[in-house]
């Protein structure tokens, strides 16, 4: 069955002629002219793909993307936007809210159907997993019974033997704010990134998000690292933007390490059901500091 590609722009012109090219490359073609009329569509067709115009009246292509990663239904559709403008700051607002790839118009048609051709292959790609979608990253948590215990130093060697002996990426997150320790053993003091996340809505929490807070570590190692102020506790309550973190960092990685600190925190209940390949370990001894650059 041919593929289907929605187009959602409030230009006719552009509606008939891209509609047509891509109609000759044999692809299946729905039309939309403004942002909820898009909406709808993606909901009741289910397109492969989405070819979204940024400059809408009623709703603009930022708003639509928004929505359409927030409802479940729609959040996996590729999105490529397709657009005037041509800053830099235009294309990374983009990619912040989901967009999968982003061109300028005018395009060549070639390009185009070259941009088509490129995001639906790695989506056939996901679909082709056993579960069909991306694999999700094997989850390893880790977690004491008493607070002060060496987690985040076994966390850490973990982390760094798995990636040692795999050579596959490997993702390591401080999961409590206002707890994080590896930022000072690691000469990484003052992390934010955790916090700038736990604190937006969880809408905001989009892949590239996720994937620009990550830093990498000369272990080899891919470090999201929890603040040390105390004051920052309090995001621990915040069980809706973790799912929405979980969810970004589970297609980012293929081993996943989650460092829980001393106690199993609100969050837990939520983000351990879809973890259904992970290994959790609860730990009670002490261990000497982290040495993970060797």
């Amino acid at each position: 069955m041919a593929e289907k590609i929605l187009i959602v722009d409030d230009d006719v012109d552009t509606l008939r002629l891209v509609g047509l090219m891509l109609q000759r490359q044999g692809y299946q073609i729905s039309a939309a002219a403004n942002g909820q009329q898009g909406l709808t569509k993606a909901v009741e067709e289910s397109p492969d793909l989405i070819l979204l115009d940024v400059m809408m009246p009623d709703m603009d292509g930022y708003e639509v993307t928004r929505r359409l990663r927030q409802d479940p239904q729609t959040a996996n559709i590729p999105i490529i936007m397709f657009t005037a403008k041509t800053q830099l700051d235009d294309k990374v607002a983009g990619f912040e809210v989901g967009a999968d790839d982003y061109l300028t118009k005018p395009t060549h048609p070639s390009e185009l159907q070259a941009h088509i051709k490129a995001l639906l292959a790695r989506a056939g790609q996901r679909e082709k997993s056993p579960t069909g979608a991306a694999a999700r990253a094997y989850t390893i948590g880790v977690l004491a019974v008493r607070g002060g215990l060496g987690v985040s130093t076994i966390s850490m060697n973990l982390a760094a033997g798995l990636f040692s002996r795999t050579q596959a990426e490997v993702t390591l997150v401080e999961m409590v704010p206002g707890r994080g320790t590896l930022g000072m053993d690691l000469g990484m003091a003052n992390q934010k990134a955790l916090v700038k996340l736990l604190s937006g809505t969880p809408s905001e929490i989009t892949r590239e998000r996720v994937k620009n807070a990550i830093v990498p570590h000369i272990s080899g190692v891919k470090l999201l690292l929890a603040s040390e102020h105390p004051g920052d506790l309090y995001l621990i309550n915040q069980v809706a933007q973790y799912e929405a973190l979980f969810e970004k960092l589970s297609f980012l990685t293929h081993y996943l390490v989650l460092d829980l600190d001393s106690s199993l925190p609100p969050f837990s209940q939520k983000i351990l059901p879809p973890a259904k390949a992970s290994c959790w370990w609860w730990r009670a001894s002490r261990t000497p500091s982290p040495t993970p650059s060797s």
